[in-house]
């Protein structure tokens, strides 16, 4: 048996490798997202809280984020998954929940700029 392709076979194909070299630009792309966040936050807050605290929090903020996307995202999933967007929320949430705490007025300037609310 012969194999027959079509004549738009080779822009299907063309179509399907552009797309995975998207994605893997695209995760690339995010991971040096998440290390710059993780950078500019993790300097912040483990200076902060200590190393013990900020390691707690991040790892425990990673595995949460995991789980709901193991338990909501799987459909969507296009290839493996490791969490650490999870994790960069996570040290958000607990700057702003410090901030909070010690009634520092900058947690709700910070709070707006990365909920992207405008104060106009």
């Amino acid at each position: 048996m012969k194999l027959r392709l079509s004549p738009f076979s080779g822009f299907v194909f063309e179509a399907i490798a552009e797309a995975a070299y998207r994605r893997e630009i695209a995760r690339f792309i995010r991971l040096l997202f998440n290390l710059f966040a993780l950078t500019n936050l993790g300097s912040v807050l483990e200076g902060a809280l200590g190393t013990a605290r900020f390691t707690v929090i991040y790892l425990g903020s990673v595995v949460f984020g995991f789980g709901c996307w193991w338990l909501w995202g799987t459909q969507f999933a296009i290839g493996p998954t490791a969490g650490a967007s999870g994790g960069i929320f996570g040290l958000l949430g607990a700057l702003i929940g410090y901030l909070y705490a010690r009634r520092d007025p900058a947690w709700k300037d910070l709070l707006m700029r990365n909920l992207q609310v405008n104060e106009h």
